[in-house]
């Protein structure tokens, strides 16, 4: 259980030292195989998705994973309804990781795509899951413990 106020977090994790921070080492010890809990939450995620988009026939929403880091689920289980995901990060070398796999995943995401797979909208996605993300996918840098010039807004469904 974490200790201080929601402040006194906050004010930690924002000195926290995330240029240190290595993603690679991260997924191999988090995401090289699907764990439990991974697989629960892709579960949830997968049929709440599914059950809110079901008459969508094509992605309109613009989806956002806020602290994305390096994991890639999350994005993954928005693909068949976004025509745009920003994948918002504030530590370089998150940013670099989300980058390169982008460009080119690691073989360990699949397991991960599988599991969205067991629903029709995932096993559809044109292209398939990669092909897709390097379509939609919007890396950026950025800090949602301090303030920012821009504000994130809820976009109005794209135009196709």
């Amino acid at each position: 259980m974490p200790l201080g106020s929601p402040e006194e977090q906050a004010q930690s994790k924002a000195e926290a030292q995330w240029e240190k921070f290595d993603p690679t080492l991260y997924v191999q010890e988090n995401y090289s195989r699907l764990l439990s809990v991974d697989e629960t939450i892709i579960s949830i995620v997968r049929a709440h998705f599914s059950d809110h988009f079901r008459d969508i026939s094509e992605p309109l929403v613009h989806g956002i994973d806020v602290g994305a880091g390096a994991n890639l689920y999350p994005a993954l289980s928005m693909l068949p309804w976004c025509a745009r995901i920003t994948l918002l990060d504030r530590s370089k070398s998150n940013l670099d990781y989300l980058r390169q796999q982008v460009d080119g995943h690691d073989e360990s995401w699949e397991k991960f795509w599988r599991k969205l797979c067991l629903d029709d909208a995932y096993a559809a996605v044109p292209g398939g899951p990669w092909v897709r993300l390097r379509e939609v996918a919007q890396i950026e840098q950025g800090d949602i413990l301090n303030p920012v010039d821009r504000r994130l807004s809820l976009d109005p469904p794209c135009e196709s």
